[in-house]
C-alpha cells in the first residue's frame, strides 16, 4: 500500500531586519518552522539597497 508523504513548503518567507522596523532572526524562522511542520522555506532579505540584498543573501547562504 502506497503512503501518502506531505510537504509544507513557504515560497514566502523574508528573514533579517528591515527598514520599517520588523526583524525575524533566523533562529526564530526555524522554530517556527518546526512548530508548524513546515518542510522548506524560500527565504529573502527584507528590501533593502541592490548591494545590500546581494550581501544579507550571500550571508543567508551560508547560514549553519
Amino acid at each position: 500500500m502506497n503512503k501518502m508523504v506531505s510537504k509544507i513548503i513557504d515560497f514566502h518567507c523574508h528573514v533579517g531586519e528591515g527598514d520599517e522596523g520588523y526583524d525575524l532572526p533566523i533562529e526564530d524562522l526555524t522554530k517556527s518552522m518546526d512548530k508548524n511542520n513546515i518542510s522548506s522555506s524560500v527565504i529573502f532579505p527584507f528590501s533593502d539597497t541592490h548591494e545590500n540584498l546581494v550581501k544579507k543573501s550571500l550571508e543567508l547562504l551560508t547560514y549553519k
